[in-house]
Parts: structure tokens; C-alpha cells; sequence
């Protein structure tokens, strides 16, 4: 809002009026002493105060990033319409924050906003020249007016006035050298407006917030008293939205709750599950009952034939049976028809409660999402000034501001975004006079990019097209401070020299730098990102550049998860760590030196038993194939036999505690809907685990864990529980792995889940029968060679040629059954 007295005719403004001296803002009350006010009256007043003073700080600090943006733009910007809108973008900006700094009694701000409106003006008219060391004063000023921002009532009364006289020497066309600073951002707010979350805070090593020992007097008279409806009148346009300001720590606690839907969600599902085996067991008891009711139908006759003949006893037992069986046949059909009913119903509550649930947690994460904006703003400032330090000349290309994330993710994420942007200005853009020789442009472009991968990941890419990472440099530094042997650098692929950047200790840096050369800065990147569940990945050529990607879930509390087993217990691994579950033959693990390796498509990727890393009881061999997760972490891949890859999907993350938190290889645990209690693993632990421990053993352990005899796999269809147990028993004492089905039909569908050596099966079963079974597995195509054993009672003739016929590899009856006569049987077939 502007003020008569702000500007004389011909567009001069008038210098500030000395400052005088005033109170500190906790002490006074707007409008005291007017006529008609009274001490209730200031109180209340001094309350509408205190309630501005926060809205106004939100607005002035987004109205402080447009100068910001502004000035970075007006800086490129070629003497046109252009330039003419953006410092008058840069003015109206200007006097807004002066105008809401009257309002709220801020004098100094008002005083300082002042000046630079009228040093703007003098811009606008062309009587001030735009060269850097001018936009170095303005940049500098608006540092100063965020400071006053933060600290309105403890400010440094000697860089005040040190920058209020630099201003009013520019307003008389005085050039004034300004040193260029780091650009910095205010700190968040206790408080954040849902719809416009509150900017980061200033990364460490950059401008600190000015301090002021005493207040300051006012740049101008004080102000007419202020009621509440001229304050009203000139509140901010944010005050006036229709918004409410919440504390973040409520809504961390609102959203906490509502991930804690997410395992009845999940319990939700298992009980579906639950109810669904309860339908199929009752399918096999109908089918079971149809055996019964024919036998029923027979005594019913035998009955009627003994009335016949007055057998009393006999009839009267005979009728309590079938009484019996009828009533049971009938409740037998009620039950049946109550559990599918149930069944319909859990499975609609299931899909209902699932969408309410998802649609909470999708609701909830939007509140604590914030767009990378908030994070990429702070950089143009940054690169210029960043660029000015090192002499050279920076383009910054930023895309995907508008991509959100969870605020606790962009929070950590902001000192490793920092410190990669500082690195590619000194590191990796050459000076302007190197890139021509060289046949580049002059000025070096830094792209910064953020793109959604997937529904719950994000990629920030850090590109620069610089001189690329000197690969021999980062070898020869290695070997110098002991990181590597010279034996050990001797043999490393490029990419591997790549890796060495991440060392703590290792800097090319022939010099320390407030920016750079302590040779820390890249190893605290890539614990920063793993620690927010990240994965950072490096790129770089020679002369061509170099490229940082880092892969983020979208949040933290809950994330992607493969479950796995292994060691006959459930982990889960971070989806977004896993690339890949593949299968490959044990015959084609190589072995060299104490490590073994398998190739995942063209590259070879070390090899770790997951239950040996955990120390975990050894699993049981079974097949000619592993299963193996593809693990990438800390730079390195790692593949990781498991036992089984049991499924993909959400779960909830649960910190273990104080007292666990340091708990090697586990990151946390989770709750699958079952009520199982799983462990999270964390993936860099897992693949600095598996480094280390191929580097302890010896060659002779690497082959008996590749080599060793693997145990065969036998499967035994057997509708008796007592022979399925013996055989069972017979075969594992043998040292065979068993699996056992109860007739056929089970057989048939648990071959097509695993992969077993052969089949001893009998022959009467319901369902389907040994013969049946035997003519399916042959005309299998996986399966079709696979030996089949029938043990059976039948002993004619013409049903061993039906067994022949069916493709039975032999056919034993259990007249004549011997345990040694059927392990000689099962050796010489496998």
C-alpha cells in the first residue's frame, strides 16, 4: 500500500528521515495513546499484532524470493521491455513488504525496503548502471532484509546502518563494491500454511542471520494509530485466503495415524485370504460327502431290508445313522452357503475399507508434500554467486519444480543437493579460456532436473557438461592418503575409479576451499541419500561432463518392499534398492579367487548367500537353480541367493528404537497383514556385508557353497495319512527333501509351483487318480520327463500294463513293499 510522503512529483524520493529512537515491538501497542483507546482496548490490540506479525513474515518471504528470482533475471536480461517489467516487478515486490512492515510496526524493514524501492526506481530510470557489482549490492540487501525477517527483535544495529548507507550511496549514483556472498534462505517456520508450505533452512557455511544488539529507531514517522479496520483493510492477501495455519508437528502426527490404516488394510486382506481356504476346504469336504452319500443310500437299503425281517436293534442303530447324516447333510448346506455369504461380504468390506484407506493415506501425504520448488529456488542465487567466487560463467537449467515430495525427504535432501551444485561449479565447469581452448562455449551449463519414476519414486538429476572426473587423478589421490593399494588401483576399471570419489578423505582439490577440498563432502552425499531410503548413481566422460543421479521414494513411512525368504525367515528389501529377481543354473556360477560371480545380462555381479550374511541357519539345496535378489547399494551390486521371492508390496515402516537403532543389516520392521512381524534390511549394510565377508573366506568355502551335492526334491501323492507319513519319513531319512499332497489333483497343482526330481504316487485317489496323474505329468511340458513311481495295492496284471500305459517309470505293489526295494527303485531312476 503506498503513502503520500513516499514520492515527491517527478518521481523523486526523498532520502529517509533520520531514525528515532523507539521501544522494542514487545513493548508497545499499536495506536496507544489515541482518543477513545484504553488499556483493554491495546491488549487487544497487541494480540492482532502478534497474530499479523507470522502472516506477514510468510508473505514478505515469498515476495522476497520474487525480488530474488526478479534480480537473477534482470541480471541476463537485454535492455528492452524485458528488463523494464522485471524492475518493476522488483519495485511493486519492494513496496509490498514495506507497506506490510508499517503494518506490523516493523520499522526497519520498512526503512530498508525504502531505500531499495528508491534505488530500484533510479534503475528504472535509467540513472544507475546494471553492472554486476551493483546486483552484488542488491542481492546483499535482500540477504539483510530476510535476516530482519527472522530476527525482528534482536538486530545488528552496525550492518543495518552499514547497508542503509550503501543504499542511500547507490540512490545518489555512487558505485558501491559489494563483496557477492552465498546465497541463503530464511529457516522454516514453527508453523506452515498447508497450501504454502514455509522455505528450508539455510544450508550450513552460508550467510549468517544478522544480529542486532539494540532496536532501531524508525526510517520514517511513526504511523496513524491503527485500528482493526485499517489493519484489516491492509492485511496481506495471504491472511485473507482461506487458509489456516497448522503446525507441522500435528500433521506428522495426523499423518502418522493415518499409515497406521495401512496394516488393517493389510490384516483386512489376510482374513480374505482366510476366508477364501475356508471355501476351498469346504469344497473338498462336498466332494468328500458325495462319497458318503452313496454308502448312505446302500444302508438306507440294507435297512429297509432288515425291517423287513423285524431285526429290531439292528434297525434302530441303522435309522439313528442315517438320522444323523441327513441332519448333517443339511447343516452341511447351510454352513456352506453362511461361508461364501461371509466370503462376499469380507472380500466388498475388503475392497470398500482398501479405497478408504488408500484414499486417506493419498489425502494426508498430499498435506506434507511440497514441491521441489522450495528446493530448486535457492539455487539460481546460488550459481551466480558460486559463479562470480570462481570467475566463471554458469547457465542454471532447473526443471520439475512443480514435482512433490514428502517434506521430511526434501528437508534431508537439501545440503546433498547443495554440496553436488558446488561441486559441478568447482569441479567440473571449466574457467571461460579452458572451455574455448577446448572448443566449448564460454559459459558452462548446470541442469538440475526432477522426474517421477514410477508411482513412488522420484530421480533428481545433477548434470553439468564439464571437464568430467579425472579418473587417474582419483587413483593417484587414492593410493596417496592409503585408500587403495597401488596393487588393487592398478586393476580398477574406470567405473570402479568412479566409486573412489565417495571416500571419506579423498578430495582432487590441490587446495582447501570454503567450498571445497576436504574430501568429505562426497562420502556424507551418498550417506544422506541412503539414509532418506536413496540410491545415488554417477556418470561421467572425459570432456563431456559429469552426471548425479539420485532415485527417492516419494515418502518415508511407508515404502515398495520385495519379501523374501531365506534361512526360513520373511525380510523385506527396499524395492527401490532391488533391480532385479532372476533365476540362473548353478552350473554357470564362476569362481575366482574367494569370490563367486554370476552373470546378471553382459555384466558380473558378486555372489552372497543372504542366509550366511544374516547368520542364519544354512537353507536346504534344492534344484539345479538359485533364486538371487540384485541388490544395488553404496555404488556396488550385489546378487543375493534367497530361498524364495514371495511378493511385492506396500508396507509400513517401523524404527527399531534407541537400543536397536545401530543393529547391523536391519533398517527397521514391519507388519504384514498376517500379524507377522518382518524385518526391513538395509540395503547398503547388506552390500558393505557381502564385500566384506567375500574378502575373509577362503577359495575351498566359495566351491563347497557353489558345488556341494544338492539334495533331490521328491514328491509323494498319497490320500492316506498313514502311508503319506511313512514314505515321507522313509525318503528324508534317506536324505531326500519331500513334499507331500493328498491326492492327484494336489500333486498336480504343487508341481506347477516348484520344480521336484520325481514323483511317488499312489494309485486310488480322489480327484484324480496315480494313473491320471502319471498321463498329466507326461504330457506336461516342464514336467514331462520327471520319473513316476506308483505304490499301490492293485496287484492284476492288467493295472501294471495301465500303469505302463500311462508312462509310470515303475510300478511297486504294497503287498510287496520294501523300503530298500524302493530306494534302490528311486536311485537308479535319479
Amino acid at each position: 500500500m503506498g503513502n503520500p510522503e513516499d514520492t515527491k512529483p517527478g518521481g523523486q524520493t526523498p532520502r529517509p528521515r533520520p531514525l528515532a529512537p523507539k521501544r522494542p515491538l514487545a513493548g508497545r501497542k499499536i495506536g496507544a495513546g489515541s482518543a477513545g483507546r484504553g488499556a483493554a482496548g491495546g491488549k487487544s490490540q497487541d494480540d492482532l499484532l502478534q497474530r499479523l506479525i507470522p502472516i506477514f513474515r510468510a508473505e514478505a518471504d515469498e515476495r522476497l524470493q520474487a525480488v530474488e528470482q526478479s534480480l537473477l533475471e534482470l541480471e541476463k536480461a537485454a535492455p528492452g521491455e524485458a528488463r523494464e517489467r522485471l524492475i518493476e516487478s522488483v519495485m511493486r515486490d519492494a513496496h509490498s513488504i514495506k507497506g506490510g512492515a508499517r503494518t506490523v510496526n516493523l520499522t526497519h524493514v520498512e526503512g530498508i525496503c525504502q531505500s531499495f524501492e528508491s534505488v530500484a526506481h533510479k534503475m528504472k530510470q535509467h540513472e544507475l548502471e546494471l553492472s554486476p557489482e551493483l546486483f552484488d549490492a542488491l542481492h546483499g540487501t535482500a540477504d539483510v532484509i530476510g535476516a530482519l525477517l527472522r530476527t525482528p527483535d534482536n538486530v545488528d544495529q552496525g550492518r543495518y546502518a552499514a547497508t542503509l548507507a550503501m543504499l542511500q550511496a547507490l540512490e545518489r549514483g555512487e558505485l558501491v563494491a559489494a563483496t557477492p556472498t552465498l546465497a541463503t534462505t530464511p529457516p522454516a517456520p514453527a508453523a506452515a500454511e498447508i497450501d504454502a508450505p514455509a522455505p528450508l533452512a539455510a544450508a550450513p557455511g552460508e550467510v549468517t542471520p544478522i544480529i542486532l544488539d539494540r532496536p532501531l529507531a524508525p526510517a520514517t514517522p511513526p504511523p496513524a494509530a491503527a485500528t482493526p479496520e485499517r489493519i484489516a483493510a491492509e492485511m496481506p492477501a495471504a491472511a485473507r485466503q482461506d487458509t489456516i495455519r497448522v503446525a507441522t508437528e500435528k500433521l506428522d502426527g495426523l499423518f502418522r495415524q493415518a499409515q497406521e490404516m495401512l496394516a488393517v488394510k493389510l490384516t483386512t486382506t489376510q482374513r480374505c485370504a482366510d476366508i477364501r481356504d475356508l471355501t476351498v476346504f469346504l469344497d473338498q469336504w462336498r466332494q468328500q460327502w458325495s462319497r458318503v452319500d452313496t454308502e448312505m443310500h446302500r444302508l438306507q437299503a440294507w435297512l429297509e431290508s432288515v425291517e423287513s425281517r423285524q431285526d429290531t436293534p439292528m434297525a434302530a442303530s441303522a435309522g439313528r445313522l442315517i438320522e444323523f447324516l441327513d441332519w448333517a447333510a443339511v447343516h452341511f448346506k447351510g454352513v456352506d452357503g453362511r461361508v461364501r455369504a461371509l466370503s462376499r461380504a469380507a472380500e466388498q468390506d475388503r475392497q470398500s475399507l482398501g479405497l478408504m484407506v488408500d484414499n486417506l493415506l493419498e489425502d494426508t501425504r498430499k498435506v506434507l508434500m511440497m514441491p521441489f520448488a522450495s528446493l530448486l529456488d535457492i539455487l539460481p542465487r546460488m550459481v551466480r554467486d558460486l559463479s562470480r567466487i570462481e570467475l566463471k560463467q554458469v547457465e542454471l537449467d532447473a526443471q520439475g519444480s512443480d514435482i512433490e515430495i514428502d517434506k521430511r525427504i526434501l528437508e534431508g535432501l537439501r545440503d546433498p543437493l547443495v554440496h553436488l551444485v558446488r561441486n559441478c561449479v568447482d569441479h567440473g565447469i571449466e574457467l571461460p579460456d579452458h572451455r574455448e581452448r577446448a572448443g566449448k562455449p564460454r559459459g558452462g551449463v548446470l541442469r538440475v532436473s526432477v522426474a517421477q519414476v514410477g508411482s513412488d519414486k522420484v530421480e533428481l538429476t545433477v548434470a553439468d557438461d564439464g571437464r568430467g572426473i579425472d579418473t587417474n587423478r582419483v587413483i593417484e589421490e587414492a593410493v596417496k592418503g592409503g585408500i587403495v593399494t597401488a596393487e588393487d588401483a592398478a586393476r580398477m576399471t574406470a567405473a570402479e575409479a568412479i566409486q573412489l570419489i565417495f571416500r571419506s578423505g579423498l578430495s582432487t582439490s590441490r587446495t582447501v576451499t570454503r567450498i571445497s577440498g576436504r574430501g568429505l563432502g562426497m562420502s556424507i552425499v551418498r550417506e544422506k541419500v541412503e539414509k532418506l531410503g536413496g540410491r545415488l548413481v554417477v556418470e561421467s566422460a572425459p570432456g563431456v561432463g559429469t552426471t548425479f543421479r539420485i532415485v527417492l521414494p516419494l515418502t518415508l513411512a511407508t515404502l515398495r518392499g520385495v519379501l523374501v525368504s531365506s534361512g526360513g525367515q520373511s525380510f523385506v528389501i527396499p524395492t527401490v534398492n532391488v533391480e532385479r529377481v532372476a533365476r540362473v543354473r548353478r552350473r554357470d556360477i564362476q569362481i575366482g579367487g574367494s569370490t563367486a560371480t554370476v552373470m546378471i545380462g553382459e555384466e558380473p555381479v558378486p555372489l552372497a548367500q543372504l542366509d550366511q550374511i544374516l547368520s542364519l541357519p544354512r537353507s536346504p539345496e534344492s534344484g539345479d537353480y538359485l533364486t538371487l535378489a540384485l541388490v544395488a547399494a553404496a555404488g556396488e551390486r550385489v546378487a543375493f541367493a534367497i530361498d524364495e521371492v514371495e511378493n511385492e508390496q506396500e508396507v509400513l515402516f517401523r524404527g527399531l528404537g534407541e537400543y536397536l537403532a545401530h543393529l547391523p543389516n536391519i533398517a527397521g520392521a514391519t507388519m504384514l497383514g498376517s500379524g507377522k512381524v518382518v524385518p526391513i534390511l538395509n540395503p547398503t549394510d547388506l552390500v558393505h556385508a557381502a564385500v566384506g565377508f567375500a574378502a575373509a573366506i577362503e577359495r575351498g568355502e566359495v566351491e563347497t557353497f557353489i558345488s556341494h551335492e544338492v539334495a533331490k526334491s521328491i514328491l509323494v501323492a498319497e490320500d492316506s495319512i498313514t502311508s503319506r507319513m511313512l514314505l515321507k519319513e522313509i525318503l528324508e531319512a534317506a536324505g531326500y527333501l519331500v513334499t507331500t499332497a493328498v491326492d492327484g489333483a494336489d500333486a498336480l497343482s504343487r508341481l506347477e509351483d516348484a520344480t521336484v526330481d520325481l514323483v511317488v504316487s499312489d494309485v486310488e485317489m480322489p480327484r484324480l487318480n496315480g494313473f491320471e496323474l502319471t498321463e498329466r505329468i507326461r504330457s506336461h511340458p516342464r514336467h514331462g520327463l520327471v520319473p513316476v513311481i506308483l505304490v499301490t495295492g492293485l496287484e492284476r496284471q492288467r493295472d501294471r500294463e495301465r500303469g505302463a500305459d500311462a508312462g509310470a517309470s515303475a510300478y511297486i505293489v504294497k503287498s510287496s513293499f520294501d523300503q530298500s526295494n524302493l530306494l534302490e527303485t528311486i536311485q537308479r531312476l535319479l
